[in-house]
């Protein structure tokens, strides 16, 4: 892997002052459900993205690259509707897996 799966700095204090109630929880589980996801789909993370309020991995599997993302974004589960449905509409990227947490 070219670095660690980490939350960027800038990130954690941008998460902080925007979804203050958020930012713990998630910062604490975020981790261990990138590697969880990466297991699950057999996928070797290579990069962590650019991002303003979220972790984004690219990783790759066997069928070619992914991305994960995660985010606390209260509102993230109506992001990862429209984000599905755009993809079974065949005009954006294709979902292979989306959760909702109680903080992310």
């Amino acid at each position: 892997m070219a670095e660690p799966i980490a939350i960027r700095p800038d990130v954690l204090a941008g998460i902080r002052a925007r979804w203050p109630e958020l930012a713990d929880p998630w910062s604490t589980t975020v981790l261990g459900e990138m590697h969880d996801l990466c297991e699950r789909y057999d996928a070797e993370p290579v990069a962590v993205l650019p991002a303003r309020f979220g972790l984004v991995v690219k990783a790759i599997t066997q069928d070619g690259p992914v991305v994960l993302r995660s985010s606390p974004d209260p509102h993230g589960r109506h992001q990862g509707a429209v984000s599905t449905a755009l993809a079974q509409l065949g005009v954006s990227p294709r979902i292979h897996e989306f959760t909702a947490t109680e903080h992310g």
